[in-house]
């Protein structure tokens, strides 16, 4: 299958298969939320200019209302902690009767230096916020707004 507009495509995509695929029948949902989310993270964070802070804004808005900030030092580091967490895998799932319960991820300037930036997700959080990501980048995509 071709691709001829490849962020809508991507996000289109990679939205349907957490919708459809990233449930607990899944064996494997866990970790294929988190390459999901990856790859939904990385794209708008790539594709957001500097000045532009609505986006930015609307993501770590979203971050501090589920309640999942655990320490962070500015908005700036906390839009960005969870791309680089990821990217860097600073990730630490957290198991409760034999799943995988919760994911801690966390973010700093370089790997010897302290934590700046700590978030706890519940998984329906993590898929909350990758869904969350995926429709506000679409929606970019459609006001051409980046």
């Amino acid at each position: 299958m071709e691709i001829k507009y490849f962020d809508k495509e991507f996000v289109e995509r990679t939205k349907y298969i957490v919708q459809t695929q990233c449930k607990d029948e899944f064996t494997y949902d866990v970790t294929l939320l988190l390459n999901c989310l990856l790859g939904l993270v990385s794209l708008p964070t790539e594709r957001t200019k500097p000045n532009s802070t609505l986006f930015k804004n609307e993501c770590v808005n979203k971050l501090k209302s589920m309640g999942v900030i655990i320490n962070s030092m500015d908005d700036d580091k906390t839009f960005r902690t969870v791309k680089n967490a990821l990217s860097h895998m600073n990730i630490a799932p957290q198991n409760k009767d034999g799943v995988v319960d919760s994911i801690i991820i966390r973010d700093r300037q370089n790997r010897n230096s302290p934590v700046h930036t700590e978030l706890h997700f519940t998984v329906p959080q993590l898929r909350e916020f990758a869904l969350f990501v995926a429709d506000k980048h679409l929606e970019r995509l459609l006001n051409k707004n980046l």
